[in-house]
């Protein structure tokens, strides 16, 4: 139940369990991963090659002096300047800036949003007990009014009235209680928990 988790351990679980936050964390580790491989153009890079040649200079069995050789190629490539590549560059890390101010604004808005349904959460709790009360404290009323009319010491409409108060607090009870539960759903779809097993159990 969240009455046992803190505030900070459902504000933890909720940027965990965040879609849009898992995918726009995907989303900016792909383009840190494009920025790396961009950033290879701008060094040098040199490629070996291994390369043995066999030589027949007379035909087998005329004393043929076959030969043997082999060649170690290596190739530098040094880049030189290229302003298009540094125009890429920028635009990659603009990207991410971009990714960064967006994630950081999901965070906010998921922290802001956990704190706000659990507040409105235990706010309907409190709201449900004090409606049970109020149910509590009218079926009393409704009891005593029976008893004060049944000796004479109250009038038909006193009884009346006492069950009319009774049936609001009733009807109050259950507003509340379904309160409860709409904003129950809400700090579960908060904190990005399935709603649909709250909705079916």
């Amino acid at each position: 139940a969240v009455e046992n988790f803190s505030k900070e351990e459902l504000i933890n679980e909720a940027l965990q369990q965040n879609r849009e936050l898992q995918l726009t964390r995907g989303t900016l580790a792909i383009k840190e991963i494009q920025r790396k491989a961009s950033l290879a153009d701008f060094f040098p890079s040199v490629n070996a090659a291994w390369v043995g040649t066999y030589s027949l200079t007379k035909p087998a069995g005329m004393g043929s002096t076959d030969r043997l050789s082999w060649t170690l190629a290596l190739n530098l490539n040094i880049p030189i300047f290229d302003y298009s590549k540094f125009g890429a560059l920028d635009e990659q890390k603009a990207a991410m800036k971009e990714s960064e101010l967006e994630l950081k604004r999901i965070e906010l808005s998921t922290k802001l949003a956990v704190r706000k349904a659990k507040r409105e959460y235990f706010s309907a709790v409190l709201a449900v007990d004090n409606a049970k009360r109020q149910v509590d404290l009218a079926a009393e009323a409704v009891a005593l009014s029976d008893a004060a009319y049944k000796n004479g010491a109250a009038t038909f409409l006193n009884l009346t009235e006492a069950q009319r108060n009774y049936n609001s607090a009733s009807i109050a009870y259950v507003t509340r209680t379904i309160q409860a539960q709409l904003s129950f759903i809400t700090l579960k779809s908060a904190l990005g928990r399935d709603v649909m097993t709250f909705v079916f159990e």
